[in-house]
């Protein structure tokens, strides 16, 4: 993989010296002390890179600008930058991280950067959760984020061509009994921006609660978007990254193609996929974690940090959850009295 070298920049601020960090309002570079605003130069260059070009290099150049630190608690690897002074993990809010020498990692090619501070992640959190019928009305009365902390994760977007061959055997069951007959054909997708995590603590199926993310408004990456933030190192080798992106590529065709056809369940189904013209990002995403307490119990909620769509575990209501379940139940049976009186 394709190393590069990143320069060392100037977060000081003009006025007064004091140090700068990105400011999601502005999207710019914005002093704490004086308020003053320094505009933070941008690209969009959006040029994947050939997956079969990509070769294993590697570079250290975090911990130049930066320290990268491990929790002993979680495992969780970070990144902290010379404006991050916390030495909290962001994931379990241990206090016991160490530093960890010459890390390797890789350059990001893009970055996602946070749009809304979070004071607003705290605003958008609230409605969200009000909105949600099933979490006890007595949370949503007393709802307060205990931490509201914004973390880049380590992400790979990928672009592909897929053509599946593929055949099957469906049964369609009706009035008449059941109704046997098979299926045959071709089928092709392209694949545009889909995203495989690198965390070592969110996975896959938690960022799928909050996607997506628009790839297309990714910058080409600056370290001046990092400035104030927590990054996370990645986990997992490219090569696992690539794996995975094309095992869900093909989950995804099999989808498609079944959504095809009208039937009650399927007897065999075989497919073969050809994935071609394979491209990829490096890049980090934002993510706000929000943990709050309701009845002693601990609750950690992922929003988007470009959408501010929420996910994750919540409250909830037995008795909400029963009147619901009581309810359907009563219009079933209703229904099947109204079709025996028919």
């Amino acid at each position: 993989m394709e190393s590069k070298v990143l320069k060392s920049i100037s977060a000081k601020c003009d006025n007064c010296g004091s140090a700068m960090a990105f400011d999601p309002n502005s999207q710019n570079l914005r002093c704490d002390k004086c308020e003053s605003i320094k505009l933070l130069p941008k690209s969009r260059r959006n040029e994947k890179h050939n997956i079969e070009e990509a070769s294993e290099k590697k570079r250290t150049f975090w911990t130049v600008e930066n320290k990268a630190l491990k929790c002993e608690t979680c495992g969780a690897q970070l990144i902290l930058n010379n404006l991050e002074y916390s030495g909290i993990c962001p994931y379990c809010g241990s206090n016991y991280v160490s530093e960890i020498k010459n890390l390797p990692d890789l350059v990001p090619d893009i970055i996602i950067p946070f749009v809304f501070d979070e004071n607003e992640a705290q605003r958008r959190f609230i409605i969200q959760v009000k909105h949600k019928y099933f979490v006890p009305t007595a949370c949503k009365k007393n709802l307060k984020p205990e931490e509201i902390k914004g973390t880049y994760i380590p992400a790979f977007s990928f672009d592909a061509s897929v053509s599946a061959n593929y055949s099957g055997k469906f049964v369609k069951t009706g009035k008449d009994g059941p109704e046997h007959f098979s299926v045959k054909g071709n089928h092709k997708t392209e694949f545009k921006d889909l995203l495989i995590e690198n965390s070592s603590k969110i996975t896959q199926s938690n960022l799928k609660n909050i996607l997506p993310y628009d790839i297309s408004t990714a910058y080409d990456f600056s370290e001046s978007f990092i400035l104030g933030y927590v990054v996370e190192h990645y986990e997992q080798a490219f090569e696992s990254c690539c794996d995975l992106a094309v095992q869900e590529m093909e989950k995804r065709v099999k989808e498609q193609i079944l959504k095809k056809y009208d039937y009650s369940y399927v007897e065999s189904f075989n497919f073969n996929c050809d994935v071609s013209n394979k491209k990829y990002f490096y890049g980090l995403v934002p993510i706000y974690q929000i943990n709050f307490n309701y009845k002693d119990k601990k609750y950690n909620i992922l929003m988007n940090g470009q959408s501010g769509k929420i996910g994750g575990k919540f409250p909830r209501s037995g008795l909400k959850i029963f009147l619901v379940i009581f309810f359907w139940v009563s219009i079933i049976l209703l229904l099947a009295g109204l079709c025996t009186l028919i």
